[in-house]
């Protein structure tokens, strides 16, 4: 049985080697055990992977192979029937930042929800020739280096 534990991730700062947290993995379907355990030990302890297929280039059916893994997605307004949201920056989409080629600042992806999903999952189908990269933040770092530096003031990020 696989548990994700959503409590008690490992803080981590821009000197954080992510390349630690890079699995190398062939295919989904065929995950070994120790392949799999290594994602949900990172899971558990930093919040996050990065799974790196080498020069497999993983089709929709491989990556939707991630629900038989964790469970089925949660919905989203433009989500398709396999609760996938397409993010296409040559069809951009009025009022969605995401559907364009600009720069997206930093966001949470639905950990403010009433009921947040374990898991997002983010598939790269065609690398960026200039910039694409993601920045991945620990908002425990951050709320840990708030309370420390403001101490009279760090209540308001609790605030509505």
């Amino acid at each position: 049985m696989i548990f994700i534990n959503r409590n008690n991730k490992f803080p981590f700062d821009f000197s954080f080697d992510v390349s630690k947290l890079q699995i190398n993995i062939d295919s989904l379907i065929n995950i070994s055990f120790d392949k799999l355990n290594a994602l949900v030990d990172c899971l558990n302890q930093y919040g996050f992977t990065i799974v790196d297929f080498g020069e497999n280039k993983i089709q929709l059916d491989e990556f939707l192979h991630l629900k038989f893994l964790f469970g089925n997605p949660k919905s989203h307004p433009r989500a398709d029937s396999n609760g996938v949201v397409p993010i296409n920056s040559f069809n951009p989409l009025k009022g969605h930042l995401d559907s364009t080629n600009s720069e997206h600042l930093l966001h949470t992806d639905g950990s403010f929800s009433s009921s947040p999903g374990n898991i997002l999952a983010l598939q790269c189908n065609i690398a960026s020739k200039v910039g694409g990269l993601s920045i991945i933040a620990s908002a425990q770092a951050a709320y840990i280096h708030i309370k420390e530096k403001f101490p009279d003031t760090y209540h308001l990020v609790h605030s509505k």
